[in-house]
């Protein structure tokens, strides 16, 4: 990856800026053929070693909270029991609430798909050639506070710091 500012464009074309048109979500959890076409244009455009499996993507009424911020989206593996009844090898959902709450332009919308996106792994199987699906973390994990004190002190927050130095606007 390179360390270039990023161009605000939508991999579907259009304002990158628009407010993105949440549907009204009646029960717990909606079909979301809206962010399913998204995602079908961001993994081929943007994730090129996408492993070969099936996706449910689902808009939630409400996405909650986790130590104490907002969580937007999620990405689950479906397995077992779950898994065989869901049809699907994974589940991701985008917190319909919070999205409309906080007015998520349609370039955040796909930016949150493709974060959730990345969570989608294989890795190696000794029974099998192809590999096994799994999720993965995230690439970094770290605090304000941390980088504050101590900057950028491990192999991944060197990383992170480098990719970020050539996507800061110039003033």
């Amino acid at each position: 990856m390179d360390a270039t500012p990023t161009k605000r464009e939508l991999v579907t074309g259009g304002d990158p800026d628009a407010r993105f048109s949440v549907p009204v979500v009646y029960a717990d959890f909606a079909p979301a053929p809206d962010l399913e076409y998204i995602a079908n244009y961001v993994i081929p455009a943007k994730l090129p070693d996408f492993p070969e499996c099936s996706v449910t993507y689902l808009w939630k009424k409400k996405g909650g909270a986790k130590s104490g911020k907002g969580v937007y989206g999620k990405l689950t593996k479906s397995s077992g029991l779950v898994g065989y009844f869901a049809g699907t090898e994974y589940v991701l959902w985008l917190a319909a609430d919070h999205i409309k709450a906080l007015g998520f332009t349609a370039y955040q919308v796909e930016a949150l798909l493709f974060h959730e996106l990345c969570h989608i792994d294989i890795e190696e199987d000794e029974d099998s050639e192809e590999g096994k699906l799994t999720t993965k973390g995230h690439d970094i994990e770290a605090f304000r506070a941390e980088v504050e004190h101590y900057g950028f002190w491990d192999e991944d927050l060197r990383a992170f710091a480098t990719t970020m130095q050539g996507r800061l606007p110039l003033e």
